[in-house]
């Protein structure tokens, strides 16, 4: 390349720094520095770079105050075109299974899971989750490495795992490390919170749910109005006494080993006074009422609800205990005019961002406000 190509290709790549709005002070710098190149190098071009730089290394640096990072990357920048340096890419690494889990290892599982309880503040379901991903993970790995742990990753996103499922993993392995003195960094998947409001009971279902109850099942209509006038967590549902409720309010221990309070609209209260008198369980649990296999199941609740809803035609992705606090959310939105704030702090959430899911509209609620708005 001739000094006078070199100069035309100097000003293009100026020109094409401002397009892409690098500061001016940037620019400037790297106008002298690779003017001084093209003036005082013997060719200009890679192998010309090389020996200015390792000639001039010292002065560019103190000159210019740029560490000899950025003076080679503005170098191999203007002789590539300006084109930027690409990332290479990262193979990824994927395990093979063994052929079991080694008895050493299945003790540590048992002991992880003894470990987590012991902690307080994990549900049973995420201990379930937690001990389940110790139990995957050994059967590809007999030691717990950052290594082994980001091979693993890997290994279930080349499986097509959703990134939810694949961040619970993460944590797993995490709190696996802690349990086990090792010290565990993984990068979590980027997921966007999402609430399918078309999966949330609507004010008809809830009013035709709780008449058949009614008839039907009185325990299952007070699940159901406690859940849905207090967005309590199906956890917290298992806790609750008649007591509490007839009180209006109670605090108890919740997700993350945290302590929040539950408040009882006054009509619900009353109910709850007439039935629990006539019953003779003032004092006993509201879900004492036990499941088939003798133990007292968020699960079993469920599989209820979903089973009468059948009967009056509700479809039952919109029956389930989790459901109704996400009813109680929305409404409690729709009469205090979208105060997002009041509302986390009823319902526990440590971030305001978590109680945004809720601002979300439905596809009927979309489709109805659009048609109304959209008319030229």
């Amino acid at each position: 390349m001739t000094k006078e190509d070199a100069d035309r290709k100097l000003l293009q790549y100026l020109r094409q720094l401002q397009r892409e709005g690098s500061p001016s002070d940037y620019i400037g710098r790297s106008f002298i520095i690779l003017s001084d190149f093209i003036r005082d190098a013997e060719s200009v071009d890679l192998k010309g770079r090389k020996k200015y730089h390792a000639e001039h290394s010292a002065d560019l640096t103190a000159r210019h105050r740029w560490n000899p990072s950025e003076i080679t990357y503005a170098f191999c920048r203007f002789l590539r075109g300006g084109r930027k340096e690409k990332k290479p890419v990262q193979k990824r690494i994927t395990l093979e299974t063994l052929e079991g889990v080694s008895e050493r290892n299945r003790g540590r599982i048992n002991d992880y899971s003894r470990w987590l309880e012991s902690q307080g503040c994990y549900s049973a379901h995420s201990i379930s989750q937690y001990v389940g991903t110790a139990r995957i993970f050994f059967r590809y790995c007999n030691e717990l490495t950052q290594e082994n742990a980001k091979a693993f990753i890997s290994t279930l996103e080349s499986k097509g795992l959703k990134p939810s499922t694949i961040a619970i993993r993460g944590v797993a392995l995490v709190n696996l490390g802690k349990f086990l003195g090792k010290t565990i960094t993984l990068r979590q998947p980027k997921i966007r919170r999402q609430l399918d409001n078309n999966n949330i009971p609507t004010d008809e279902d809830y009013e035709a749910l709780t008449e058949f109850l009614k008839g039907h099942s009185i325990r299952y209509y007070f699940y159901v109005r406690i859940m849905a006038t207090s967005g309590a967590r199906q956890s917290e549902l298992l806790q609750l006494t008649w007591e509490d409720v007839i009180r209006g309010e109670v605090e108890l221990k919740c997700k993350g080993n945290k302590y929040r309070r539950l408040f009882f609209p006054e009509s619900l209260q009353k109910e709850a006074e007439e039935y629990a008198s006539k019953e003779d369980c003032t004092e006993g649990y509201v879900c004492a009422k036990r499941c088939s296999d003798g133990a007292v199941s968020g699960r079993c609740i469920n599989t209820q609800l979903q089973s009468y809803g059948e009967r009056i035609g509700i479809p039952k992705e919109r029956l389930h205990c989790h459901a109704f606090r996400h009813y109680f959310a929305k409404k409690y939105l729709e009469r205090n005019r979208g105060d997002i704030s009041g509302l986390a702090d009823i319902l526990g959430h440590e971030s305001i961002d978590t109680t945004r899911i809720y601002t979300q509209k439905s596809y009927d609620e979309q489709k109805r406000e659009y048609l109304k708005t959209v008319n030229w």
